[in-house]
C-alpha cells in the first residue's frame, strides 16, 4: 500500500495542481476572447455612428456648396433683385424637398437676413421684410465671415435659439455658413443654413444600444445614456460634463493623438473615437466632437458568470478523468521503476548536455561582439591609411629632392635647378597638407562619433540664423555648382539647444545632398525648411536629384558605409549626424523618402529646448 502511494502520489499530483492551471488559464483566454468580441462590437457601433454623423455633415456640406452656388450665380446678375427673386424660389423648393432643413437664410455682409424661410410643422414659410432680422450678435454669423471662398463654418451642435430664447421642444441644430463671392470676386453675402440634428442624435443612441455618448470639445454630452446630461452648457447645468464625472478618460481623450483609442477605469472599459469637422473635408471649419462608449456592465458580469461555470464543470470533470486513469495506471507504473530511473538518468544527461550548449551559446556571442569590435578597429584603419600612405609617400619624395638640389649645389647650382625644386617642393607640401588634412579630419570625425553633452557649449540661438551661417560657411565650395540652394525657415524659431552639434549636423545633409545627390554636372535644387509644431521643430533637407538605392537605405546609419569611397567618402558622416542629433540634440533623424530618381529628403526633429539629460533610447535616434 505504502509502495503504491508513493507511485500514485506523483503520479497524480500534478495533474491536480496542472489542470486547475490549465483550467484558469483557458477561462482566462476564452473570457478575454469574448470581452475583445464585446469590445469589437462596440468599437463597430462606434464606427457606425461616426460614418453616420460624417454622411450627415458632408450632405449639409454638400448641400451648402449647391445652394452658394445657386446664390453666386443669381446675385452675381446685374439685375440684382431678380436674382434674388429667383434665389428664394430655389430655397423654397429646396427646403420643401429637404424636410430635415428648419432653416435656409441669405444674409449681407452685415449679417442683416435678407431672405428667411422657416419650418413650421409641415409648412415653409418665407419670412416677411419686417421679420428680418440682424444676426450680427450670433457667434456663427461671424464666424461664416472669417471663412475664404471655397470654405464653409460648421458650427458645434447646440440647441437652438431664436430672439434670445431655447427654442421649446428643444431642436438640436448643426449650422453650416458659406460666403456668397460675385464673379469679380466682391463679397455678396452670407448662406445659413439649419439642420435638425435630431435624427442624427436619435440613429446614433440607437446604434450604440444606450451605451454610447456623444460629447463636444468641452466635454459636454450631446447624446447621453441620461437625457438630463445633453447639452448642459445651455440649459445651465454645467457639472453635467464627462471632464468631471470621467476626468481620466476625458484627458486621455483630448490628450491622444490617434484617432481612437481605449481607457481602462476602475468600473470599466472605455472606447473613444475623435471626429473633427476636418475629417469630412478639409475646407471644412468646423468643432470637434468625440464619441465615447463602454461595455454594458451587465453583459460583462453575465458572461464572467457563464465561463465560470463552465469552466469549473470541465476542470471537474477533467480530474476525476485524470484520476481515474492515475488509479489504473498505478499497478503498471509499479513494474516501470527500474525504466523510470533509466529514464532519470538520461534526463541528467540532457540537462548536462543542455548546460555544455548554453555554454557554446555564450562563447558564439562574445565570439560575434569580438569579430564586430574587429571589423570597427579594421575600418579605422583602412580610412587612415590612404592619407597617412600619401603623406609618407610626399615625405620620402621631399627628402629626395633635397638630396637632388645637395647634389646640384656641388656641381655647380644653376637657376634652373632651383626653380625645378620650388615646384616640386611646392607641390609636395600642398600633397602633403591635404592628406594630413584629410586624416585630422578623419581623426575629428572618429571623435565626433562618441560625442557627449558636456563637449557641446549650450545657448540660445535663432534657428535661420545658424541655417544661413552654415550655407555661408559651405559656400567657397557650392558657389561654382549649377545646384540652387533655397531656405524655407520661419526667423521666429528660436531654440534653446546646441547651435554647434546642429550645425554640423545641417552641413552634413547639405553636403550629403550635393554629393551623392547630383553627380556629373546635374542641376538641381536643395531645399531646407523648418516648422515648428508646439515645443517640437521639424527641419527637413530634401532635394530632387538621383536618390538612394533601395537596397543602401537600410545601411545609411553604419559606420564607414558611403557609395562614394572612390571619390573621398568615409561613411561617417550620417552616422555622426544621428549620434550628435540623438545624444546632444535629444531629437531624432530619420530618412523621411528617397527612391531613385526622385530624390531624397532627411528630416530632422528636435525640441526647441534641448533636455539635459539624453536617454540612451533617444541617443539611437532613427535607424
Amino acid at each position: 500500500m505504502r509502495t503504491l502511494l508513493r507511485i500514485g502520489a506523483p503520479l497524480i499530483l500534478p495533474w491536480w495542481i496542472v489542470i486547475p492551471a490549465i483550467t484558469w488559464l483557458v477561462y482566462e483566454l476564452r473570457l478575454e476572447r469574448d470581452l475583445e468580441r464585446l469590445e469589437q462590437q462596440t468599437v463597430e457601433s462606434m464606427a457606425q455612428a461616426n460614418d453616420i454623423i460624417v454622411d450627415s455633415i458632408r450632405q449639409l456640406w454638400l448641400d451648402s456648396r449647391m445652394i452658394t452656388r445657386v446664390a453666386a450665380t443669381q446675385l452675381g446678375n446685374p439685375a440684382a433683385m431678380e436674382g434674388q427673386s429667383v434665389l428664394a424660389s430655389v430655397m423654397n423648393d429646396f427646403m420643401q424637398t429637404h424636410p430635415r432643413y428648419t432653416q435656409a437664410r441669405l444674409l449681407d455682409t452685415g449679417c442683416k437676413e435678407r431672405i428667411r424661410f422657416d419650418r413650421r410643422s409641415d409648412l415653409i414659410l418665407q419670412a416677411t421684410e419686417k421679420d428680418l432680422q440682424d444676426k450680427s450678435d450670433r457667434y456663427y454669423c461671424r464666424e461664416t465671415l472669417s471663412v475664404q471662398a471655397d470654405q464653409a463654418y460648421l458650427s458645434p451642435l447646440d440647441l437652438n435659439v431664436e430672439r434670445g430664447e431655447i427654442v421649446l421642444p428643444h431642436e438640436p441644430t448643426l449650422r453650416i455658413g458659406t460666403r456668397v463671392f460675385g464673379p469679380d470676386g466682391e463679397a455678396l453675402g452670407l448662406i445659413v443654413l439649419n439642420f435638425n440634428a435630431g435624427d442624427i442624435l436619435a440613429t446614433f443612441s440607437r446604434s450604440g444600444g444606450g451605451q454610447m455618448s456623444l460629447l463636444n470639445d468641452e466635454g459636454y454630452w450631446l447624446a447621453s445614456q441620461d437625457p438630463a446630461d445633453s447639452f448642459g452648457f445651455m440649459l445651465e447645468r454645467p457639472d453635467r460634463r464627462i471632464s468631471l464625472t470621467q476626468p481620466d478618460l476625458w484627458q486621455a481623450m483630448t490628450n491622444s493623438s490617434a484617432v481612437a483609442g481605449h481607457v481602462k477605469t476602475s468600473e470599466s472599459l472605455w472606447l473613444y473615437r475623435r471626429l473633427p469637422a476636418v475629417q469630412v473635408s478639409t475646407t471644412l471649419k468646423g468643432p470637434t466632437w468625440y464619441i465615447a462608449g463602454h461595455l454594458d456592465p451587465a453583459k460583462r458580469d453575465a458572461l464572467v458568470q457563464e465561463q465560470a461555470w463552465q469552466h469549473v464543470l470541465l476542470g471537474g470533470l477533467a480530474l476525476m478523468v485524470v484520476t481515474a486513469l492515475a488509479a489504473m495506471l498505478t499497478q503498471r507504473d509499479a513494474r516501470q521503476a527500474r525504466t523510470s530511473a533509466a529514464l532519470a538518468a538520461a534526463n541528467i544527461r540532457l540537462r548536462e548536455s543542455l548546460e555544455r550548449l548554453e555554454s557554446s551559446l555564450d562563447e558564439r556571442v562574445r565570439s560575434e561582439k569580438l569579430a564586430s569590435l574587429g571589423l570597427l578597429v579594421a575600418g579605422v584603419a583602412h580610412e587612415l591609411n590612404t592619407p597617412l600612405g600619401g603623406a609618407m609617400l610626399t615625405s620620402t619624395q621631399l627628402e629626395d629632392e633635397l638630396r637632388t638640389l645637395e647634389q646640384a649645389y656641388a656641381a655647380g647650382l644653376r637657376q634652373s635647378d632651383i626653380q625645378r625644386h620650388i615646384e616640386r617642393s611646392q607641390e609636395g607640401l600642398q600633397l602633403l597638407h591635404r592628406n594630413l588634412d584629410r586624416a585630422g579630419r578623419l581623426i575629428s570625425r572618429f571623435k565626433g562619433v562618441a560625442s557627449d553633452r558636456a563637449t557641446s557649449e549650450r545657448s540660445r540661438f535663432t534657428l535661420r540664423e545658424t541655417v544661413d551661417d552654415i550655407l555661408a560657411l559651405i559656400h567657397s565650395e557650392t558657389k561654382h555648382s549649377p545646384i540652387r540652394v533655397t531656405v524655407d525657415v520661419d526667423e521666429s524659431i528660436v531654440m534653446d539647444s546646441y547651435p554647434g552639434p546642429l550645425g554640423q549636423v545641417i552641413q552634413n545633409l547639405v553636403q550629403n545632398a550635393f554629393r551623392h545627390g547630383f553627380r556629373n554636372g546635374a542641376t538641381g535644387t536643395i531645399a531646407i525648411t523648418a516648422r515648428r509644431a508646439g515645443d517640437e521643430v521639424t527641419l527637413t533637407v530634401q532635394d530632387d536629384g538621383s536618390g538612394i538605392p533601395q537596397g543602401a537605405q537600410a545601411r545609411i546609419w553604419d559606420p564607414f558605409f558611403t557609395t562614394a569611397r572612390s571619390s573621398g567618402g568615409t561613411g561617417l558622416g550620417l552616422h555622426l549626424s544621428q549620434q550628435l542629433v540623438g545624444n546632444v540634440l535629444g531629437g531624432k533623424l530619420e530618412l523621411a523618402h528617397s527612391a531613385p530618381g526622385e530624390g531624397t529628403c532627411m528630416r530632422l526633429t528636435m525640441p526647441c529646448t534641448a533636455p539635459e539629460h539624453v536617454t540612451e533610447e533617444a541617443s539611437t535616434g532613427a535607424t
